[in-house]
């Protein structure tokens, strides 16, 4: 059986929890937003602490790359034509 020993509740309303497993490896789990989400087996605490970062941290305030901004700027410049739709070439 898991040994819980990390949980927190994130600023969406789910939460994540740490677990380690008898054999002395690592995972997390993320509940609360429809299905939960098991990590794979991670070797290290940090490694799967890392993982988690990666894979469900919020971008949305994140700096739009240069090709975003050029996609915006052409659908705002866009008069709304169905007919014409040509503004992501």
């Amino acid at each position: 059986m898991a040994k819980l020993i990390m949980q927190k509740r994130l600023s969406d309303g789910s939460d994540v929890k740490f677990y380690k497993q008898t054999n002395g490896f690592f995972k997390y789990m993320v509940s609360g937003n429809g299905l939960p989400a098991a990590s794979r087996i991670f070797d290290k605490l940090i490694d799967a602490v890392e993982d988690f970062r990666t894979r469900h941290r919020d971008h949305t305030n994140d700096a739009l790359r240069d090709e975003e901004k050029a996609i915006i700027d052409q659908f705002n410049s866009w008069d709304g034509n169905l007919q014409e739709m040509g503004f992501f070439e």
